[in-house]
C-alpha cells in the first residue's frame, strides 16, 4: 500500500483521528477524500503534515475541523485543491492558507462562521499566483 496515490473514505462513520494516523504513513498519497467523516478533529490533521505529495484534500462535512486543525496543513506545499465546506473555520484559517503557493482552489460553502477578514486570504492567494 505504500504506492497508493488516491484514497476516498467519504462518509465512513468509523474514520477517526487514529485512522488518519495510518493514512499519514501513505507517503505517496496525492488525493485524499474524507468528506463527512464527522469523527475527524483538529488533532487528526496533525497526522497528515508529512504527506508532502498531497495535492487534493477534501475535508467537507468534517464539522469538528477548526482553525487549529487547518494550522497543521500549512506545510503541505504541494496542496492545490482544498475543500473546507461545512468545517468550523474562521478568517484565521484563510490567512494561514494564503502561504500555500500551489493552492489554486478552495471551497468554503456552508462555513458555520462566515470568514470575516477572508479578503486577506484572497489577496494573499492572488499575490502568490501573480508573483509565483
Amino acid at each position: 500500500m505504500t504506492t497508493l496515490r488516491f484514497l476516498s473514505l467519504r462518509g465512513c462513520s468509523k474514520v477517526t483521528d487514529q485512522s488518519l494516523a495510518v493514512v499519514g504513513k501513505l507517503r505517496n498519497l496525492a488525493c485524499l477524500g474524507v468528506q463527512c467523516c464527522e469523527e475527524i478533529t483538529d488533532d487528526g490533521l496533525g497526522y497528515l503534515c508529512g504527506l508532502s505529495r498531497l495535492r487534493m484534500l477534501d475535508l467537507s462535512g468534517c464539522s469538528k475541523i477548526t482553525d487549529s486543525g487547518v494550522a497543521h496543513l500549512v506545510g503541505l506545499d504541494s496542496l492545490s485543491t482544498l475543500d473546507l465546506t461545512r468545517c468550523g473555520i474562521t478568517h484565521k484559517s484563510l490567512v494561514l492558507l494564503g502561504g500555500l503557493t500551489n493552492l489554486s482552489s478552495v471551497s468554503l460553502g456552508w462555513v458555520r462562521q462566515y470568514p470575516v477578514g477572508g479578503e486577506e486570504f484572497l489577496v494573499a492567494l492572488r499575490f502568490s499566483k501573480e508573483t509565483g
